[in-house]
């Protein structure tokens, strides 16, 4: 589930409840920002550790495929199946889980690879 909640400081926070568990996962702003701030903040994006490696999910069928670097989890109603992926093994998992086509992945993870000096992602 995905709950929304706003604060009396005008900010919005976005949670993800699991059974009994909610975690926060992001804090939104609701005051505008000029542009100067906003392409800092958006420059700065790209260097935090989570643009450095792939991040994919996917729900269907009732379940949620998730890929974060080289740890890629199934989640369903009943339980979570974890997985830890080799590097070889990350780019055959990211075409037939997601979908995605070999060329595409095999062009994203070189990106990645390139800013890291290593694949740096397991």
């Amino acid at each position: 589930h995905l709950i929304l909640s706003s604060t009396e400081e005008g900010k919005l926070h976005l949670y993800t409840q699991q059974g009994d568990t909610r975690s926060r996962r992001l804090t939104f702003k609701t005051s505008p920002v000029d542009s100067r701030q906003f392409f800092k903040a958006w420059d700065a994006s790209f260097s935090w550790t989570m643009m450095n490696r792939p991040f994919i999910t996917q729900v269907r069928a009732g379940k949620q495929f998730c890929l974060n670097g080289c740890h890629y989890q199934i989640r369903s109603c009943l339980d979570v199946k974890k997985q830890e992926l080799t590097p070889e093994q990350l780019y055959q998992k990211i075409s037939s889980t997601f979908g995605i086509g070999p060329s595409v992945v095999y062009k994203a993870l070189s990106i990645l690879s390139k800013k890291e000096e290593t694949l740096g992602l397991c």
